[in-house]
C-alpha cells in the first residue's frame, strides 16, 4: 500500500531544507538584490514571516484529516468534481516546479561549464536519475537527503568564511535607503521558496510523528532562512548592490571572486556541486509527489507504475518549456516568485483551511 512508507521527522527536515535552498539560492537572491538592493537581508526577514504562516496553514489543513495527503484532502473538502480539479491544479504545479528546476540547472551547466554538451543530454541524465531514485520510494529520497544536507551546509559555511577577505561592509549601507516598499517587493521571491513548505502537506501522512509536523516545518524554514541571510550578506558584501542587482547568478559570481593564497581559485565549482545535488533531490521529490497524487486520483494502490511515464513527460516538458535562460529566470523569479506564486502557496492554504473550518470538514488539527 502507498502509505506503508514511513520517514522520521529528521528526514523530513532534510527534505524540506533541500527543497527550499536548491534553486532558491540561485534565483531568489538575484531578484531580491534587484528590488531591495542592500536591504535584501531585511526582505528575507519579511519572507520568513510569510513562510512560517504558510507552514501553519498547510499543516493545520492536512492535520484535520489524519492519514490523508493534500490531494485526498481536496476531494473531501471540495467534493469529487471540484476537488479533483484542485488536486490536478496543484499536482500540475509540482510538475511545473520539477520541470523548471530541471531546465534551470541543466541550462546553467551548459552555459557555464560545458557549452559543447547538448542541453537534451543533461535533461535526460537528470530525468533518468530522478526517475531511478523516485522508483525506490520516499524512504530512499529521504535517506539521500540526510546524507547530502550536512555536506551542503558545510560548503556554504566554508565558502562564507573563505570570502571574508573580499568583504566591503560599506556595500551593506545605507539601510532603508529606498523605504519599505522595495523591501516588501524584494521579499516576494524568497517568500515563494519558503512557501514551498507545501510539501509537508503530502509528507505528513508518511511521518512517524505527524504531530511534530509543524515544528519540523518551522525548523526547516528557520534553517533555510539562516542560509538565505548568510548568502545575502556575503554576496552583497563582496559584489555591492549595483553588481549584485544586475548579475544573472550573483551567488555564483560572488564565489568566483574568492581567492585563497593565490592558489585556490574557481571555487564556484563548489556552488555548482550544491546546486546539482540539491536540484536532483528536489526534482526527485516533486517527481514522487506528482506520481503519488496521480495514483491517488485514479485509484491505484502503487504509484510506481506512473514513475517512468511521468519522468518521460517531465523530460520533454523541461526541454520545450522555456526558450532561453532569461525567460526561465524571469518566469521563476517574477511570476512564481511574485503574486501568482504567493497566492498559490500562501493565500491558497489559508482559504482552504478557512473553508474546511466553516463547513465543519475534518477534525481539530
Amino acid at each position: 500500500m502507498i502509505k506503508d512508507e514511513k520517514i522520521d521527522n529528521r528526514q523530513a527536515l532534510s527534505l524540506l531544507v533541500i527543497n527550499f535552498i536548491s534553486e532558491g539560492l540561485l534565483l531568489a537572491p538575484g531578484v531580491t538584490f534587484l528590488l531591495a538592493r542592500q536591504d535584501a537581508w531585511i526582505s528575507n526577514i519579511v519572507a520568513l514571516a510569510g513562510g512560517l504562516f504558510s507552514a501553519w496553514c498547510w499543516v493545520s489543513l492536512t492535520s484535520r484529516f489524519p492519514g490523508k495527503t493534500l490531494f485526498e484532502v481536496f476531494l473531501i473538502i471540495f467534493g469529487r468534481y471540484f476537488g479533483t480539479i484542485m488536486a490536478i491544479y496543484y499536482a500540475w504545479g509540482w510538475f511545473n516546479f520539477a520541470s523548471d528546476t530541471t531546465r534551470e540547472i541543466t541550462s546553467l551547466l551548459v552555459s557555464g561549464l560545458m557549452p559543447r554538451t547538448p542541453l537534451v543530454a543533461f535533461i535526460i541524465l537528470f530525468s533518468v536519475t530522478s526517475t531511478f531514485i523516485a522508483y525506490h520510494r520516499l524512504e530512499c529520497i529521504a535517506r539521500i537527503s540526510v546524507i547530502f544536507l550536512p555536506f551542503i551546509l558545510f560548503i556554504i559555511i566554508l565558502l562564507s568564511l573563505l570570502s571574508t577577505r573580499e568583504f566591503d561592509l560599506t556595500n551593506l549601507t545605507p539601510v532603508f535607503e529606498k523605504g519599505l516598499l522595495p523591501i516588501f517587493k524584494g521579499s516576494l521571491a524568497p517568500m515563494f521558496w519558503f512557501s514551498q513548505v507545501i510539501e509537508i502537506s503530502v509528507l505528513l501522512p508518511f511521518l512517524n510523528q505527524p504531530k511534530e509536523a509543524l515544528r519540523t516545518s518551522s525548523k526547516g524554514i528557520l534553517l533555510s532562512f539562516f542560509i538565505f541571510e548568510l548568502v545575502a550578506f556575503v554576496t552583497m558584501a563582496i559584489l555591492g548592490p549595483d553588481l549584485a542587482a544586475h548579475t544573472l547568478a550573483p551567488v555564483l559570481y560572488g564565489a568566483r571572486m574568492i581567492h585563497l593564497a593565490g592558489f585556490f581559485e574557481r571555487l564556484e565549482v563548489l556552488i555548482m556541486v550544491i546546486w546539482i545535488a540539491s536540484s536532483i533531490l528536489k526534482i526527485t521529490l516533486y517527481h514522487w509527489t506528482v506520481s503519488l497524487g496521480a495514483a491517488q486520483l485514479i485509484g491505484l494502490d502503487d504509484y510506481r507504475s506512473l514513475i517512468i511515464p511521468i519522468g518521460i513527460f517531465l523530460a520533454c516538458f523541461s526541454f520545450f518549456l522555456h526558450p532561453n535562460i532569461p525567460h526561465l529566470y524571469n518566469f521563476m523569479g517574477f511570476v512564481w516568485g511574485g503574486p501568482h506564486g504567493l497566492g498559490y502557496l500562501t493565500l491558497g492554504p489559508f482559504l482552504f483551511l478557512l473553508w474546511a473550518v466553516i463547513t465543519g470538514k475534518g477534525g481539530k488539527p
